[in-house]
């Protein structure tokens, strides 16, 4: 997200520079594993609200796996976005 800022000194040239700022996203998430079941847990959600535009993502992520061995491995997920 491109931010403008401009600095004026009196009597002086004034200077300004777009900057690139980072985006603020909050997530949540966890595993949980259990002998050979492995669980995880993923919420994310991203917000911003810029000149009277808002805009949101959410990101849900659950996953689960089964390792008989520590080389191999059978796992299903789901996930899903949503923009508004």
């Amino acid at each position: 997200m491109p931010i403008r800022f401009a600095i004026n000194i009196k009597d002086k040239t004034a200077t300004s520079a777009d900057v690139l700022a980072p985006l603020p996203l909050v997530g949540i998430w966890s595993d949980f594993n259990h002998r050979k079941v492995y669980y995880r847990q993923i919420i994310e959600l991203l917000h911003l609200s810029y000149e009277g535009l808002t805009q949101s993502v959410l990101d849900l992520d659950l996953s689960v796996e089964y390792r008989p061995t520590n080389y191999s491995g059978l796992g299903m997920g789901v996930n899903s976005t949503h923009w508004n």
